[in-house]
């Protein structure tokens, strides 16, 4: 069963510090979502992904207002964000070779806008995330939803017994059968 995580489970919210990103385990979870307030407009939210498994991965951020925004803003709303990317640990505020899109978003526009994250994931790789509220206005919050993760993770699997398991059970319970009977005579 997949889960919706949210920045509200994080005490503090989500980390804005790229040396410290805040990491995800992406088995079980289906979506990730964060926002930024009218308190840390303008701010970061760093967060790395891992549990992902090998090979071609795409993930889907759709970035809107916060429900309500557009309407008390009285045809004036203007927030952005950018959405960057790296395979390894950012090394400064603003890294990120890889910039997915950059989302300005005004009154009337189609909300939300989404960019997508294609990368190769190496095996026991992870991709950090630097999602950047542009515009740094107070009034104009916003919030922002990871979906694709669904079969991002490495499946947690039961490991099976191997066949001979029960066989050398069977053989230790005839041995242990056989040491009661030879104690009682």
């Amino acid at each position: 069963m997949a889960a919706t995580l949210s920045e509200l489970d994080f005490d503090g919210g989500f980390s804005d510090s790229f040396s410290a990103p805040t990491a995800i385990g992406v088995a079980g979870i289906s979506s990730i979502t964060g926002f930024w307030t009218a308190e840390d407009a303008g701010g970061y939210d760093y967060l790395v992904l891992t549990g992902l498994a090998p090979g071609l991965q795409t993930f889907h951020i759709d970035i809107r207002p916060v429900d309500g925004a557009l309407q008390q803003t009285d045809h004036a709303y203007n927030g952005g964000a950018y959405v960057k990317y790296l395979d390894s640990q950012f090394a400064y505020d603003y890294d990120g070779r890889e910039t997915v899109g950059q989302i300005d978003i005004l009154h009337g526009d189609e909300v939300p806008v989404r960019v997508d994250v294609t990368t190769e994931v190496a095996p026991g790789g992870s991709v950090y995330l630097m999602l950047h509220d542009t515009n740094g206005l107070p009034g104009y919050p916003l919030f922002y939803e990871i979906s694709g993760l669904e079969g991002a993770g490495i499946p947690v699997s039961v490991v099976p017994l191997p066949t001979a398991a029960p066989l050398l059970l069977g053989g230790l319970a005839v041995l242990g059968a056989i040491a009661c009977r030879r104690r009682r005579s």
